[in-house]
């Protein structure tokens, strides 16, 4: 990481703690979001339900940007990254409705899934 931050990039993630992150719509980031070993994750209960997780979105705005990511997903994963969100919960209850989004999946998706992501992406595009 000090490498990418000496080389100009501003770092989302600090590597240890869950700073500069509050949960959609929210102050706080849900009690489900945990740091380890260089990585902020979601941990979910046994069954795969999250607790008290929900989407999450970084304190400061960006409109100029690269962005680049590592990623881990286990299986049956449904996770992704939305940008250009825009944070009125009031109108969009569910972040995930209104926005860009680069989609991570290793369960399977039913075809009016793929259907409805495919239309939407292109659509956003």
């Amino acid at each position: 990481m000090s490498r990418k931050k000496s080389a100009g990039w501003k770092l989302l993630f600090d590597g240890t703690t869950s700073d500069g992150w509050h949960g959609y719509g929210s102050k706080t980031i849900g009690t489900a979001w945990k740091t380890a070993n260089g990585t902020l994750y979601l941990d979910a209960n046994k069954d795969g339900t999250p607790k008290t997780g929900g989407d999450i979105v970084s304190d400061k705005e960006y409109r100029n940007f690269e962005l680049q990511l590592d990623w881990k997903i286990d299986k049956n994963g449904n996770s992704g990254v939305i940008i250009y969100s825009n944070e009125n919960k009031d109108k969009y209850r569910w972040m995930w409705k209104q926005d860009l989004r680069y989609r991570l999946l290793t369960t399977k998706v039913t075809p009016m899934e793929e259907y409805l992501n495919t239309r939407l992406v292109i659509y956003m595009i």
